[in-house]
């Protein structure tokens, strides 16, 4: 896998959807005194997930794909934004070494992150994304976890930063797509692994919100 190609065609792709689907920031703002602060809503993205640990010439990673989940956010003022999300994601450990390359079996990941969103002025569709929580990870099988891990369930600190734009922001509705960079504290790991070692992922999500 080329990393750093990976990482420029998610970059590539957030701003060619930004420049498609980005009105004029006049054209689909109202002033923020007359839209709702509290707003609810579902979410999916993308996941590019960083190796978890070399072994003898093998890079050990969870396989890239999807997650769903649910977010809540509450405005503060027209540049200030607190937010939660919740995520489950189901993905192999992927072991890759020369031209070869398998799965070991399936694990599921249940993320909780807490955030802050902020903006230059209230009525700039895009902004910056600081937050962090955990995540738990859950293997299949205690047999499965055994192979790599020291135990079957364990939860990881994770940090995070981003980018996002807002999408035709009404008083009722929105979408927001969003690139971030998850940084996290690896964790269930042992002798073949470095534990506490940072691991790196890359989301390229969409959320649509509704204001009540």
């Amino acid at each position: 896998m080329n990393a750093l190609g990976d990482k420029i065609t998610w970059l590539a792709a957030f701003l060619f959807a930004a420049s498609v689907f980005a009105a004029p920031a006049s054209a689909q703002f109202e002033e923020p005194d007359t839209i709702p602060r509290f707003a609810f809503g579902p979410f999916v993205e993308a996941n590019l997930r960083g190796k978890r640990a070399d072994r003898e010439d093998t890079d050990i990673s969870f396989g890239n794909g999807p997650a769903f989940g649910i977010r809540g956010e509450y405005r503060v003022s027209g540049t200030v934004t607190f937010g939660a999300r919740a995520s489950y994601a189901r993905m192999g450990e992927r072991v890759e070494g020369g031209a070869t390359a398998f799965t070991l079996g399936e694990f599921s990941q249940l993320q909780f992150v807490g955030e802050l969103s902020l903006k230059l002025k209230p009525r700039v569709p895009g902004y910056l994304i600081l937050g962090g929580g955990a995540r738990i990870v859950d293997s299949d099988s205690a047999e499965q976890a055994g192979q790599w891990h020291s135990v079957e369930t364990w939860t990881e600190p994770v940090g995070m930063a981003g980018l996002g734009l807002e999408l035709g922001s009404r008083r009722k509705s929105l979408f927001r797509l969003e690139f971030r960079v998850h940084f996290a504290s690896l964790g269930g790991d042992v002798g073949n692994f470095a534990t506490n070692s940072l691991g790196t992922e890359y989301s390229l999500g969409l959320a649509f919100l509704y204001r009540p």
